[in-house]
């Protein structure tokens, strides 16, 4: 590195459960339990856990349909429809693009676990009220028939955090 050339870079100590003292480094802040759960007719989604890093967090989920058709969580087309909210009602949109699409496909009966990452920078002082699922496409094989997401049924589940 040339002179003058600074690194900035976040630092934590933290204790985990065994009571052992670790460093994270890399931005990351933290691990926090979630197992929450939203539901509509036929699909529930729980957020089982959130990685905190200071740009953004990733919550890792799994999706049940419980259904007679396959369900399409999200179709990539529109990140708003897949965000987090907080106590003022700010929305935090998903990096939905990185997921794969096959991961948000859910056949009858099958549950899936997936992991989402949203732009939410850490040390605000807003609390994160619920993760929103909007959007989701309640018969796939119909919205890959027709792929106009206007004429297929859909719905929303609302994880309350």
């Amino acid at each position: 590195m040339g002179e003058g050339t600074t690194i900035t870079d976040y630092i934590t100590v933290v204790r985990n459960s065994d009571g052992e003292i670790r460093l994270n480094i890399n931005s990351y802040v933290g691990r926090r339990q979630l197992d929450r759960m939203g539901s509509n007719t036929g699909i529930s989604v729980t957020a089982i856990h959130r990685d905190i890093f200071m740009d953004h967090h990733v919550y890792a989920f799994e999706a049940r349909n419980t259904s007679s058709n396959s369900i399409l969580l999200n179709n990539r087309n529109d990140a708003r429809t897949v965000f987090l909210e907080d106590d003022r009602e700010n929305t935090y949109t998903a990096r939905i693009h990185e997921v794969d699409s096959s991961l948000l496909l859910l056949d009858s009966g099958t549950t899936r676990r997936f992991s989402i990452r949203f732009n939410k920078v850490h040390g605000t002082q807003r609390e994160i009220r619920s993760v929103q699922f909007t959007n989701i496409i309640m018969d796939a094989e119909q919205y890959f028939e027709e792929r106009n997401i206007e004429t297929v049924p859909l719905t929303r589940v609302s994880i309350p955090l």
